[in-house]
């Protein structure tokens, strides 16, 4: 066994830091309030205020070690407390300002790279109106622009809602969207940053030329001038989260640090003095940052480099957590918007965490590990190598875990998603990123040189290598899982495990630590083995907002039909502990249909897609793609009369008896669902988006007839049926998949009425979330997750 290096000690956390979490919270609670900002502004005011009073009272008492702390926090609360209010006040005078004022009178200059959506292009936009009112809105519109542009155009403008997306966007500063229908005038920025703007698309064409985009030259885009466009149409992102590697492609500190480093080497080499290569190193950095597209999490990192620089010349030793907490700070007062920007808080967080847990979690991978005979075995020259790359390995490991466990509260309730193969694949990611962005800035160097091409090769080789070893990871079965968890809750976790962690700051046992992980590990087994094998039968109407998404299961087996219309769907089989899916029926090709299947690529398994008979042909490019990364495969087409078999269910297509395009609400699969066993049976009938329409014909063929469940066609449409049909089926439960103030106010009172005088008891998941139905023995037991109800 090696000797291990002693305990590292516990960390002290710095006044400032404990300032900079309560700006940021103050400056959310404020910003997020919308028109409500004043009267929360004014609370945490007098709050802050009295707590200062406080500290200052036991400061100058002695009653109370924390005093300094309890006037440092208020101070910076009631700085962050004004500067959000102006923030608050200066996104709602522009949303005024454009709500009634003409689109065309006023210019927007993009501040970031615009996202390719469903239909559109959307960006970050700076908006300068006539009178000289600006603020911030997202800029929507049918072409790509570039960041730095600034556009004038026709258009509409609309305020952000009352939603978790109008919050969100309020947030971050941003008043509403622009949707532009036609510009009339757009150009780049002039002076020294429009030049600076100017190189990097220069820079982007020559790694991803239009029309020739490859992997690899989509990875150099990320990874050196923070382009992620390529890599998203190229659908590699996807593989990049899977092995909770994202970050290598959002420049942050770790790539500022890095090119820093080079820097400094040939600096170094000159004759300058100390102060002068100084001034350099920050200013080339600088540069670098802009170039990129001044991304808070590089610009956090390029200001704690300048306070590293003058402490070194002031003679002291540096501090990291204390210089990130001042300099978060100082972004914070000057830009109370940046609080909600996910790319800036996971910067902090994760810094945090190393700075706090970094060398713990390291002591704690060595102990784990404390095994030496790879070393004593190795030939004399080679120990010292051998050293270094288990050192590498574990502080990779160590690194990568505090970054995952740091970072969850604001992951996790964000994507629903959680990378297991992380810790492992950032060692090779991690080896391989060093030489891949040193030679990537160096063919964006020589770019604009006749030999460009050849300076991109050895970046190109590096580039493919990298992208197969992601492709490797994150086909590994169970690389990433869907997790459902509420952002307070996790948060509370959180700050109460680094809470006790600091407080007790155990040592490291070997023995209680495999017990530990012991124990997780056969927790992790009894669930997965549960939920993957031995799931009780029922049909679930899962709450996915506006869409559809209807999970059948029966112990191994399981099928969903439609996928929602977004990354809902994902989260809502995390709630429902769903581990792999058998098959998934399109019942058609809307968008409130479909749209989710790719947010299931690498969080679960599929083993086929089901459309109706002759859609295939008609299946858009981008779904084609997402069915073969989630299957492996094409998808298959069912036709009338067709059963599928879920365990002891067997669901058969009773709708539509013809081929069809898929393209409209009556092209939908409708399925009888039938269980029959000693603990219940069960009848139900899934329609899609189907209407009354093809209700009476399935109904006059006479393939359906009394059933005990209906999930109600198109969300509850007032044309989803009629009460005769519902006298006909005389469902004993109905549901209607619809979202919360959804604009078509969908459940129409038309279909309720119509299905409760069928005898009916009618749910909509908008009110009453997940519906679950189990088969009974006196009827259909129902469970839904909002309200306790729970009938038979």
């Amino acid at each position: 066994m090696s000797k291990l290096p002693p305990m590292p000690p516990r960390p002290a956390i710095p006044a400032a830091a404990y300032g900079l979490a309560g700006a940021i919270a103050v400056s959310q609670l404020i910003m997020r309030a919308q028109g409500d900002w004043r009267g929360v502004a004014i609370a945490f005011a007098c709050v802050t205020a009295f707590v200062a009073v406080a500290g200052i009272v036991m400061a100058r008492g002695r009653l109370c070690a924390l005093g300094p702390v309890l006037i440092i926090v208020p101070f910076v609360g009631l700085l962050s407390c004004g500067a959000a209010s102006l923030a608050a006040a200066r996104t709602e005078a522009c949303g005024s300002a454009l709500g009634s004022s003409a689109v065309s009178s006023w210019s927007f200059e993009l501040v970031s790279d615009m996202t390719h959506g469903a239909s559109s292009w959307r960006g970050r936009a700076r908006a300068v109106g006539p009178d000289g009112e600006h603020g911030f809105v997202w800029v929507s519109c049918p072409e790509e622009f570039g960041r730095g542009e600034t556009l004038r155009a026709v258009g509409r403008y609309k305020a952000n809602a009352a939603d978790d997306w109008g919050r969100s966007s309020a947030g971050q500063g941003i008043c509403g969207t622009v949707s532009l229908v036609r510009v009339t005038r757009h150009e780049l920025a002039a002076g020294l940053y429009g030049e600076l703007l100017k190189l990097r698309l220069a820079v982007i064409e020559s790694f991803c030329p239009e029309g020739k985009e490859t992997p690899a030259g989509a990875l150099m885009a990320g990874l050196v001038c923070g382009y992620s466009v390529p890599l998203k149409e190229l659908g590699l992102d996807d593989d990049f989260a899977v092995c909770g590697a994202s970050h290598l492609i959002a420049v942050s500190g770790s790539h500022l640090a890095l090119v820093s480093s080079l820097l400094a080497r040939a600096i170094k080499r000159t004759r300058l003095g100390k102060v002068a290569r100084l001034v350099v190193l920050i200013l080339a950095t600088g540069v670098f940052v802009v170039f990129c597209g001044s991304p808070l999490s590089a610009v956090r990192s390029w200001l704690m480099s300048m306070a590293a620089g003058a402490s070194e010349l002031a003679g002291r030793r540096g501090h990291p957590l204390s210089a990130m907490s001042v300099m978060g700070c100082l972004i914070v007062l000057l830009d109370p918007s940046s609080t909600g920007q996910m790319g800036f808080l996971l910067s902090l967080l994760c810094v945090g965490g190393i700075c706090l847990f970094g060398k713990y979690a390291e002591h704690q991978v060595m102990c784990l590990t404390s095994v030496d005979q790879p070393v004593l075995r190795a030939p004399e020259w080679a120990r010292p190598h051998v050293r270094r790359i288990k050192n590498y390995m574990f502080q990779s490991v160590a690194t990568s875990i505090v970054c995952q466990l740091a970072s969850a509260p604001v992951c996790l309730p964000a994507f629903g998603k959680l990378s297991l193969i992380a810790p492992i694949a950032n060692i090779a990611l991690g080896a391989l990123f060093s030489p891949l962005l040193g030679a990537g800035v160096i063919a964006a160097g020589c770019s604009l040189l006749p030999f460009g091409d050849f300076a991109l090769s050895p970046a190109t080789v590096l580039g493919s290598v990298f992208i197969q070893v992601i492709h490797l990871f994150a086909g590994v079965p169970l690389a990433c899982v869907s997790v459902d968890c509420d952002a307070t809750v996790c948060w509370a976790v959180f700050v109460a495990c680094a809470t006790l962690l600091l407080v007790f700051w155990p040592k490291a046992r070997r023995r209680a630590l495999l017990g530990f992980l012991s124990a997780i590990v056969v927790a992790m087994f009894v669930y997965l083995v549960h939920w993957r094998y031995f799931v009780p039968a029922s049909i679930c109407v899962m709450d996915v907002g506006q869409a559809d998404a209807v999970l059948v299961r029966d112990g191994a087996s399981s099928l969903m039909v439609d996928a929602g219309v977004d990354s809902a769907v994902a989260t809502a089989l995390a709630r429902n502990h769903v581990l792999h899916l058998d098959a998934i029926v399109l019942t058609h090709l809307d968008d409130d249909h479909v749209g989710g299947l790719d947010d299931l690529v690498g969080v679960l398994g599929c083993d086929q897609v089901y459309v109706a008979k002759g859609v295939k042909k008609n299946i858009p490019s981008d779904l084609s793609v997402a069915i073969r990364k989630l299957t492996g495969k094409e998808a298959t087409e069912i036709s009338f009369g067709q059963a599928l078999s879920i365990g002891a269910f067997r669901a058969r297509a009773v709708w539509p008896e013809e081929p069809v395009q898929g393209d409209e609400n009556a092209d939908s699969v409708v399925l009888k669902v039938s269980y029959e066993r000693a603990q219940g049976r069960l009848t139900a009938l899934l329609t899609g988006d189907a209407e009354s329409d093809q209700l009476e014909q399935v109904i006059s063929s006479g393939a359906v007839g009394d059933i005990d469940f209906l999930k109600v066609g198109h969300h509850g449409s007032a044309a989803s049926i009629t009460e005769q049909e519902a006298s006909v089926l005389l469902p004993e439960v109905a549901v209607a998949s619809a979202g919360e103030n959804n604009r078509y106010k969908h459940p129409r009172q038309e279909c309720i009425d119509a299905v409760e005088s069928a005898g009916a008891l009618f749910l909509c998941t908008k009110d009453v979330g997940d519906v679950t139905v189990s088969p009974g023995l006196n009827g259909p037991q129902v469970k839904c997750t909002k309200r306790t109800l729970t009938t038979e």
